[in-house]
């Protein structure tokens, strides 16, 4: 399964759903307050919108998403989330099922927010997107990008400005695929992958006056150490990992992550028959 970027979407309960040329930014606690339905922030409940593009642009009814016998927990960081009612004999592979969000921004009745939620499985979902808050109910009108744990999952924004930084997860292989080096298919498959395989992330800034982000940095986690017999191109890329970390700052520039996919190709290509 790809990485988890839903589609750009529009609603028909609103005219002018994306462009708000004049609208002015707010950021901060000016922009959380103003989120809010009948008094009181929007419940954590109404933002688990659907995943699948055939429903996710429907408008969701604030009344019936606001359920009262959930209490949103707060946290100082910003992000307001609620479990799902249960009952005492519902079984759930992780936790129970949750949202929670935070507001980054608004624009006249558009808000940016970060989400993460869970349905109760094996899946953490991240997204950011924009949604547009009526009166009586709320819809999304733009996603910008998301993911699953591993695979594209979002986190660490910092406002400051008009601009929004944030990290999204990236593994081995993707790593390796965003320094833009050419790598021979076989190489670049030997490489862990998928929802497990946190191995670094690459931060983004995100305009919030154009609306559009782009990779500024990369952040390459440091593995565990692997066997001195192990020569798979993965305890390759493992161990040129951990000279990066010992000899560059946490974050790497794009010639840095050039300069990392040249070395990956060159010192780990003989770990594989090509």
């Amino acid at each position: 399964m790809g990485k988890v970027v839903v589609a750009l979407v529009a609603v028909a309960f609103a005219p002018g759903v994306f462009a708000q040329p004049n609208a002015k930014l707010t950021t901060g606690t000016a922009a959380t307050r103003a989120f809010v339905f009948q008094g009181k922030p929007v419940h954590p409940l109404c933002i688990d919108f659907p995943i699948e593009r055939s429903s996710r642009s429907e408008p969701i009814e604030l009344s019936k998403c606001t359920d009262a016998r959930v209490t949103p927990n707060a946290t100082p960081a910003g992000w307001l989330s609620a479990e799902y009612p249960k009952d005492p004999n519902d079984f759930f592979v992780s936790f129970a099922p949750y949202a929670s969000y935070r507001v980054l921004a608004r624009k006249a009745d558009r808000f940016l927010i970060a989400t993460e939620k869970s349905g109760g499985g094996s899946g953490q979902f991240t997204e950011l997107l924009w949604v547009r808050l009526g009166t009586d109910r709320i819809a999304v009108v733009k996603d910008e990008t998301g993911g699953d744990r591993c695979l594209g999952g979002l986190g660490n924004y910092q406002v400051s400005g008009n601009s929004v930084t944030f990290s999204q997860s990236q593994s081995a292989q993707d790593l390796i695929a965003s320094s833009g080096v050419t790598v021979p298919a076989a190489l670049k498959d030997a490489l862990r992958g998928g929802y497990q395989a946190c191995d670094g992330s690459a931060v983004y800034r995100y305009d919030l006056n154009a609306e559009r982000m782009r990779v500024v940095e990369w952040e390459l986690n440091s593995p565990e150490p692997p066997d001195a017999a192990d020569k798979s191109p993965q305890a390759c890329f493992d161990r040129l990992a951990i000279k990066y970390a010992k000899n560059a700052r946490p974050r790497i520039s794009l010639e840095q992550m050039k300069r990392f996919g040249r070395e990956f190709v060159t010192s780990c290509a003989q770990a594989i028959a090509l």
